[in-house]
Parts: C-alpha cells; structure tokens; sequence
C-alpha cells in the first residue's frame, strides 16, 4: 500500500472516532516533534489529521520567531487550533531566558497562551524560596496578561516528576501556578509502579499532562539524553500507556493531553495519525 492510501486510510479511521461526546480531553502533539517541517505545514496537518491543538517550543529568538509564525497562522488566530501551552526549558538565574518569558507571554496575548517552564537546575544551585520568588515574578507578569504558569516536571531538572513540583506550588502561593504530569518523566523518575498514587497527589495542581509510548519498567536510562526508552510512538509502546490514561480519568483530569513525540523515528506524519487513531479508540471506552 502507498503512503498516501495509508494516510487517506487513517484518517478515515480517526474521523470514525471524531467528536467529543465520550471525552472532555482536548488532545495535542508537541511541536518539537515536527523539527524541520515549516511551522504552517504542523499546523494545517494538525488540523485535518484531527487534533485539537499543539504544544509550542521557545527556548532560543529563533524558536520565538517560530512561535510568532504559529500565533499568527489562520488555524490559530481563527481558533480552529490551540496552542495549550509554550515548553520553555531554562535557568532560572538566566537573564536572557527571563527576557524570553516576556517576549512568549506579549506574543501569545491575543490568545491568553500559557508558558510551560522546566526549570533547570545544572548548578545546584537552586533552593525552594530562590525559585519561589523567581516564579512570583513570572506568575505576576502573566497575571497581567491573563494567563497562566505551568511547571514541567523533567529528568535532570530541579523537579523531576509532578509530586516534587508541589512544594514550589505551594511556596510560590500564586493563583495561576500549576504543573503538568509527564508519563515519560514519572517512568525516568522510578513511578512506574506507583502512577496512581503520583496521579491521585499530583492532580489537584494539573493543568496539561502528556503521554508517549515506552519500554518496560527496568529499562529506563535515567539522566540519560537518548529518549528511546521512554518517547516512543503509542503504536510500537511495550507499557501499557492506556492504564496511565484511564488513571487521568478515573480521578477526574479534564484538561488537555499532549503527545510527547521528540525525536520519534519514522514517517512524522504516520505516527502522528496512528497515535491519534489509538488515543481515540481509547476514548471509546469511557
């Protein structure tokens, strides 16, 4: 069969999954997922394949010119497509990345777009009340644009799962703070066994979460910069990805899911639509 049936033929399948009725779950591929292909072309493939929307990526004034593309691109600014959030991995004690945060939060005004921060830490030299005060400028900086600040918990990172982000939640005390939950970075951080109890904790101060397929507990390269182990495409996943989602659900997650698909070999476009066609399938079963 040719690329081009195989994909006229999946997305036939998903659009036999289409609508909302059996989720309240808008669901999302990351961006970083599409590096190379022109920023129109990820988002008006999004749209016909059917996702409701994507993950944007700053971290350097390239990324935030191509951040700047997307705001700008009809899907976007038409409200056909939403951005949940911009992934924006830095230091805190980083004047330049401090001065990027702004520049995210002005460009993605119009659309009240949430920045997404992985707080990285390779000095050691954070504490819990030096990045407190550090986000309540931020928090308070996004409050003046009426939107959000959403903690990425991430391997080798000062938080590296969903639960160690809490305490800085707290510390932090503003309103528009909250986290994320990662099953590849909850894998790496040794929950596999204990998903539903990080879950059950986690979710209260959840605002995205996201998914990727993975290997087996046991086989996980914590630290590592190879991500093979734990981003994987749903269709080729040994874990069972499915029980992490129906989790989000039992304890009543209604906010968006994403699809971590950074560095995922093969055809962008097939895994994107099988990925798709298994995470509606799942949502069948509600």
């Amino acid at each position: 069969m040719e690329k081009k049936e195989i994909y006229c033929l999946l997305l036939f399948v998903i659009s036999s999954f289409s609508g909302k009725a059996q989720s309240q779950n808008s669901f999302f591929a990351m961006s970083y997922g599409f590096e190379g292909v022109p920023v129109e072309e990820q988002i008006r493939f999004l749209r016909q394949a059917g996702y409701d929307g994507i993950g944007a990526w700053v971290n350097n004034p390239a990324k935030l010119d191509e951040f700047r593309k997307m705001m700008s691109t009809p899907q976007i600014a038409g409200g056909q497509l939403t951005i949940f959030g911009v992934y924006m991995p830095l230091n805190h004690n980083n004047d330049e990345h401090r001065r990027l945060i702004t520049e995210v939060l002005q460009s993605g005004a119009p659309e009240k777009v949430p920045i997404w921060l992985a707080i990285r830490d390779p000095k050691k030299t954070a504490t819990l009340k030096t990045l407190a005060s550090y986000l309540q400028s931020v928090c308070e900086e996004a409050a003046k644009f009426g939107t959000d600040v959403i903690l990425y918990p991430h391997d080798r990172h000062f938080a590296a799962s969903a639960e160690q982000t809490i305490d800085l939640i707290k510390a932090t005390d503003r309103p528009n703070l909250f986290t994320s939950i990662h099953l590849n970075h909850e894998l790496r951080a040794g929950n596999a066994d204990r998903l539903e109890e990080v879950v059950k904790r986690a979710l209260p101060y959840a605002r995205l979460a996201s998914i990727s397929g993975a290997d087996l507990p046991g086989r996980y390269n914590r630290g590592a910069r190879d991500w093979s182990d734990v981003v994987q495409a749903l269709s080729t996943s040994d874990f069972d990805v499915a029980h992490f989602y129906r989790l989000l659900k039992k304890y009543g997650y209604e906010g968006p899911i994403g699809y971590n698909n950074f560095k995922i070999p093969g055809d962008v476009q097939a895994h994107h639509l099988e990925t798709l066609s298994i995470y509606r399938s799942w949502e069948t079963e509600d």
